[in-house]
């Protein structure tokens, strides 16, 4: 299952977006797997803010999530985002 991550840093407006695929965790046991799920995902933010060149130390917020989506007639469908976990400075 995919969840993704958002983060922003102090003295920056831009926000950051990673994700993290965890091939054994599905939607009936998130909650069984929260504090893996979360872990993971600060995880790859640390690899990530590498990639970025931004200093880790300096994130202001960190947000986790996963989306459900609904799928409609035609082709359509209807997503929805479901906080893990949020962090705030």
């Amino acid at each position: 299952m995919l969840f993704h991550y958002t983060a922003t840093f102090d003295n920056d407006s831009m926000r950051y977006h990673g994700e993290v695929d965890i091939k054994y965790v599905r939607i009936e046991n998130i909650e069984k797997n929260r504090d893996y799920i979360i872990t993971e995902c600060k995880r790859q933010f640390i690899k990530d803010c590498e990639r970025w060149e931004v200093d880790a130390k300096a994130v202001s917020s960190f947000e986790c999530y996963y989306h459900v989506i609904k799928k409609l007639p035609e082709y359509k469908s209807i997503s929805n985002e479901m906080q893990i976990m949020k962090w705030q400075k």
